[in-house]
């Protein structure tokens, strides 16, 4: 049998590749034969039509559209109205084994007497492999229905499959780990004889497949699996026999109380025991498979049968089913949107079927279907909801009889419209198919699951295996190569740890089973570092009456840490406007949660506190919904803090405050703890008589092995003096000076230091041109310290300059105000001197750099720099180069100048006289050459400056021109040299006068043919390189001439070949002057006369060309021909009489006759009765008047000749008579 699964992937490559056609058995395509192998056939109803019409009778011819296949006709529907007419003929249909209706019969069906699913195929003795339908409907009673499907399809053969495992323990089966690669090969497969195997297809089952002679595949679960190879030969036929190579792929073991990852702190140990006999896994199971959950089908092939293949496996080899008990169900996960059209059939591994729905339902849906667009097996969007509608012994109603008016059909278990008894006999083993026709194609529908579930005691016993693994060293073990391992014990199977560094260390265990499968499992210890111990910084008291100390233990480095704000919602919507406020050391920050938020369920905020800093949690009530409202805060170790608002209690709008801490849960140990008030807070207070080391132990709460420690120092310390307050005035330039000078005699300088106005610490000396007035402090002691303060006035300037520059070149209209805070005085000195004012004002300045000089009231001064500046003078940057131009041009001419304050303004001067004032502007020139100025200035005065170039005319081009022929006759070619002498040619024009042009960019000699008689003026253009234009006219340079026009008259124009005489005459010829003739074949072949008389030889007939030339005075010459035949022509002489007497005169009667064929001449002599006495075929021979040997009697006889033309073969016939004289 052909593999099922080839015909639906034919099916689907249709769909991708192919195009449907669809035949209307309809009149308009009566006596026609449609080539295909791809054809949905209906009735002339048409889809979702109500069927064919009366009084039809339509015959189509179907053939194959591929080479050597015949043609396989399925009918879906069959239908035909049963009701006769007069005569009793009831509608049908006669079905041929042909081309033709001339084809043998295969058979005259009517009403339903083609089941669905019924194939018609063309015979092997069928060479056309072509069906052709006959179609006759009578004239009354309602109308029917029928659809079928035309495919084309060789005939086939089944192949035989046989594989084995290559690398197995078996050559049939082999026991592999998951991801091993199992080789198979094929093993002796072959094809019937006239075939080939084409493909070698390998069903793993386990939903992959392969394809090759040999193949790989590794198997990603654990069970046992029996591959199947399907071979296909040239003409797409499979093997039906299964090859059950059993593969059992071990279970992996669960590590069933392994130890699970551990977190230690540094200095903590850790024993790792495995049991490895305790991991082992049973698997059990039937390697077969009773379901497909991954089949699709398109909805748009119409009246094909598309298929979903089952392979079932691992039943008793040859098992059958029996009876119907047997068989359980048969279920489809389908949705479809029109129940109506469908036909559905299921088909076992032998072949035979049974039609589980056979249409009928309407418009009734399956599941849900997708009703506005095709199924895509790949785009999830384009299909419905299945439902599971199982077939079943059991059941009562078919789909038809249980279908709602209008809805879906429920899910559940139907009765098939045939038997499901139909399957008894079929084998189990093997591949059943769903087989699923649609015959309408606007409607949707797919399939996704098919299953067949028999009887469970048919089913073979369950597979169990278990792998097994051992439980020393060489079996199951922890790897030694894992890092920080204390020891491992000689079994393998337990580990202790010796961790001396924070980190993470992974520790991989081992174990191979009797399958050789080796799995491991993984412990991650994670160790993390200790918290570091923090005593605080060494700290210095001054002395005092009570010397107490705050002690400040902690972890080094932390001075924060984060809090996680947690807000849910029990409604899962959000806050709805609700929130919260967090104040943390006097910053407030609110905090909602939204429905963006993990859909409105929760959300964290994490809150960075500081160590020992205030913060509080207040609920703002101002939304809607806030018993849906809850909150919990954690601290840094995950313990709650508080939390409320649980329980659908809306939570209180009372401010919770709490101190920030960073420090829980740890254990402090100080010592000596005599002097402590609790050796065993992070910040206990000392009371100190002395100096004193305090020792802190710190480590995380119940582990002590995990502590560290740290130490600070308590100094105590006397006070010394700083000396004065006082206050002093500097100018910037003062020398620097130490201001210890100025505290007094007492001031000490024990620990000292200075601190500037921002109490940043400075050295000594005070430097006043960089150090800023403001009060500076004398601070003496190291830790206990006390401080003076000197105030310091600096004299500074802020001098500030606001000049006006010059406002036009070479002017001295400058400007300029100096402004100081401290300024009393004023003095510049530049270009004009030096000058001194109280008011820093200064006018009428010239251009350049002048000296400042600034004097406070107290004597201090500061000196700067100004300048004053003036525009550029005036500069032109480009004006015109010298130029020729043309006579009469105007030059458009600009120039560009830069430079001073104002508007500049272009004056153009020609020869000294101003012409025009413009920064662009024409200039045409009258004289030449001329020369132009252009002068630049500005509205306010500056000095002007001047450029100058020269304007000339160029000197005039005059085209010299020079045929090589003047004059001839038409038409006449003329190549023009131009031997015009000038180097500033741009190109030249010639016009012949013929309406022909030629331009071309050089004096290069032109052509020209003047095709038609007459006189030509020739004119040159010549344009220069300056685009002057120059024109010279050659008056009548070129003479074309006509030619004459020859004519010949002759008379006669044909002559009788015994009379071959003409006359010519040439009068009619215009315009000659001369004249030659040539006669082909005359006496006289030549002449110059203008009427010759022309003889032709005697007896020649045919035709002679006569050429007559002409010329005129130019020597143009015209030349006529004609032709003159001279034509066969018959002359025949007979006589009235002759005397047969014996004497030597008029003895025989004689025709003379010329221009006949001699060949052909018959004469026959009559006596007076009608009686032939005399017949010859030579002209040359007469008649001696006799009849059998004896002189006839006087009298007249009559004569009758019959020849030939003896050039046209003409036929001519004589009679007359002639008397006989004795």
């Amino acid at each position: 049998m052909k593999k099922l699964v080839s015909i639906l992937f034919l099916f689907t490559g249709l769909v991708v590749f192919g195009q449907q056609s669809t035949t209307t058995m309809s009149a308009a395509v009566n006596n026609t034969t449609v080539s295909t192998c791809d054809e949905f056939i209906i009735d002339s109803g048409g889809q979702g039509g109500a069927g064919y019409g009366n009084n039809e009778n339509v015959t189509v011819t179907f053939c194959p559209s591929t080479l050597n296949d015949t043609i396989y006709l399925q009918f879906n529907l069959f239908d035909l109205d049963l009701t006769p007419d007069a005569t009793g003929a009831v509608d049908s249909m006669i079905i041929y084994d042909g081309n033709s209706t001339s084809s043998p019969v295969i058979g005259s069906y009517t009403g339903n007497s083609i089941s669905s699913n019924t194939v018609f195929q063309a015979s092997a003795t069928n060479a056309s492999g072509c069906i052709t339908i006959q179609f006759i409907s009578n004239a009354v009673g309602p109308n029917g229905m029928y659809t079928a499907a035309v495919t084309c399809t060789p005939p086939c053969a089944d192949p035989y499959a046989a594989g084995i495992i290559s690398n197995g323990d078996a050559v049939d089966s082999i026991a592999a780990c998951v991801g091993e690669v199992v080789t198979f090969a094929d093993n002796g497969s072959y094809a019937q004889p006239g075939f080939s195997l084409v493909d070698y297809e390998w069903d793993f089952m386990d939903g992959t497949n392969a394809n090759g002679l040999n193949v790989g595949h590794a198997f990603d679960n654990p069970g046992e699996y029996r591959v199947q190879l399907y071979v296909t030969d040239n003409n797409g036929c499979t093997n039906p026999n299964l090859i059950d190579l059993k593969v059992y792929v071990a279970t992996e073991p669960v590590f069933t109380g392994f130890p699970a990852d551990t977190t230690l702190c540094l200095g903590e140990q850790i024993s790792l025991v495995a049991t490895p006999q305790s991991y082992p896994v049973q698997w059990s199971g039937f390697p077969g498979s009773n379901s497909v959950t991954d089949g699709c089908l398109y909805d748009n092939m119409l009246g094909q049968p598309q298929t979903i293949n089952l392979v079932q496996t691992g039943f008793t080899a040859g098992a059958t089913m029996n009876s119907l008990a047997d068989l359980q169900s048969i279920c489809l996960d389908i949705e479809h949107s029109f129940m109506g059209d469908l036909v559905i059939s299921i088909e076992c591994p032998n072949g035979q079927s049974v039609t589980l729905h056979q249409q009928g339902g309407g418009g009734t849906n399956l599941g849900v279907p997708v009703a506005a667009t095709n199924i895509d097996c790949n785009d999830p969007a384009t299909q419905g909801t299945p439902w599971t509608y199982c077939f079943t012994p059991t059941a009562t109603q078919t789909w038809v009889a249980a279908a709602p008016v209008g809805g879906a059909l429920p899910a559940g278990n139907y009765a098939s419209v045939n038997s499901l008894a139909g399957l008894i006999g079929c084998p189990l083993n093997g591949t059943w198919a769903i087989n699923v026709i649609d015959n309408w194609g606007i409607d949707d529908g797919m399939i996704t699951t098919f299953s067949v579930n028999f009887d469970p005691s048919l089913y073979p016993n369950i597979t169990t295996f278990e792998p097994g693994i051992g439980n020393n060293s060489d079996s199951s073990y922890w790897d030694p190569t894992s890092p920080m391992i204390g020891s491992i014990t000689p079994d393998g199977n337990s580990l202790t740890t010796a961790i001396t560094q924070p980190g993470s260390y992974t520790y991989d265990y081992y174990v191979t089973d009797d399958f050789g499968c080796t799995n491991d499992s993984t412990v991650v210890v994670t160790v993390t570092a200790n918290p570091q111990a923090d005593a605080g910084l060494d700290t210095t008291i001054c002395l005092t009456a009570n010397n107490q100390v705050q002690l400040e233990g902690g972890i080094a480095g932390v001075s924060t840490c984060d809090y996680v704000l947690r807000l849910e919602d029990s409604w899962g919507d959000g806050w709805s406007g609700n929130s919260i406020n967090v104040n943390i050391n006097g910053t407030t920050s609110n905090y909602t949660l939204t429905n963006a938020q993990n859909g409105g369920d929760w959300v964290e905020y994490t809150l960075t506190i500081p160590h020992g800093a205030p913060y509080s949690l207040s609920f703002l009530a101002t939304g809607t919904f806030a018993n849906e409202c809850e909150i919990i805060l954690y601290d840094p170790t995950g313990a709650v803090v508080i939390q409320y608002g649980q329980n659908g209690q809306t939570p209180t709008s009372q401010t919770f405050s709490f101190v920030g801490d960073c420090l829980g849960n740890l254990d402090f140990a100080w010592t000596p703890s005599a002097i402590l008030n609790d050796a065993t807070l992070s910040d206990p207070i000392a009371t100190v008589s002395q100096q004193v080391t305090m020792y802190l132990e710190m480590y995380p709460t119940g582990h002590p092995l995990c502590s560290t420690s740290d130490s600070m120092t308590i100094f105590i310390e006397s006070t010394s003096n700083p000396g004065n307050d006082t206050s002093i005035m500097f100018c910037t330039y003062d020398a620097p000076e130490d201001l210890f000078g100025y505290l007094g005699p007492n001031a000490e300088q024990v620990n000292e230091q200075w601190l500037d106005t921002a109490l940043n610490v400075i050295q000594m000396p005070f430097d006043p041109s960089v150090m800023p007035s403001g009060t500076y402090a004398h601070v003496v002691g190291s830790s206990c310290t006390d401080t003076a303060f000197i105030d310091v006035t600096v004299v500074d300037f802020d001098i500030q300059i606001t000049p006006t520059d010059i406002t036009c070149n070479s002017a001295n209209d400058g400007q300029v105000v100096i402004t100081d805070p401290n300024g009393v005085t004023y003095t510049i000195n530049g270009p004009g001197g030096a000058q001194i004012n109280t008011t820093g004002q200064f006018n009428n300045l010239a251009p350049g750099t002048y000296n400042v000089i600034v004097e406070s009231l107290n004597g201090c001064t500061k000196d700067t720099l100004f300048a004053l500046t003036e525009p550029a003078p005036l500069q032109l940057t480009s004006w015109p180069s010298d130029t020729i131009i043309c006579e009469g041009f105007t030059l458009p001419v600009s120039a560009q100048g830069n430079g001073g304050s104002s508007q500049l303004v272009y004056t153009w001067f020609a020869n000294g006289t101003q012409d025009q004032v413009g920064q662009n502007v024409g200039l045409t020139p009258i004289t030449s050459p001329t020369q132009y100025c252009v002068e630049l200035s500005e509205t306010c005065g500056s000095p002007t400056v001047t450029e100058c170039f020269t304007v000339e005319f160029p000197e005039d081009i005059v085209a010299d021109i020079v045929p090589d022929v003047n004059s001839g006759c038409y038409p006449v070619p003329v190549v023009f040299s131009n031997n015009t002498a000038s180097s500033d040619v741009a190109s030249v024009t010639y016009d012949f006068g013929d309406g022909n042009t030629i331009t071309q960019d050089d004096l290069l000699p032109v052509s020209n043919v003047f095709e038609n008689p007459g006189v030509y003026t020739v004119t040159v253009t010549t344009t220069s390189i300056y685009g002057c234009v120059y024109t010279e006219v050659f008056t009548d340079m070129i003479e074309v001439f006509d030619y004459p026009l020859a004519n010949i008259s002759v008379s006669p124009s044909e002559a009788s070949m015994f009379d071959p005489n003409f006359n010519f005459t040439a009068n009619g010829s215009v315009d000659a002057t001369n004249l030659w003739w040539t006669f082909n074949g005359a006496i006289n072949g030549s002449s110059t006369q203008w009427e010759p008389q022309v003889s032709y030889p005697d007896l020649e007939i045919g035709e002679y060309q006569v050429m007559l030339v002409v010329e005129n005075d130019f020597g143009c010459q015209d030349t006529a021909y004609t032709t003159v035949s001279v034509v066969s022509d018959v002359v025949i002489y007979a006589p009235n009489a002759f005397t047969p007497d014996g004497d030597e005169y008029n003895q025989n009667f004689r025709v003379r006759i010329m221009g006949i064929d001699p060949y052909d001449f018959t004469l026959e002599i009559y006596n007076r009765w009608g009686e032939l006495i005399f017949v010859s075929n030579d002209p040359d021979k007469g008649w001696d008047g006799t009849y059998q040997g004896k002189v006839v009697q006087d009298g007249a006889y009559a004569w009758k000749i019959r020849t030939k033309d003896r050039i046209d073969d003409n036929v001519y016939t004589w009679t007359g008579s002639v008397t006989v004289i004795k």
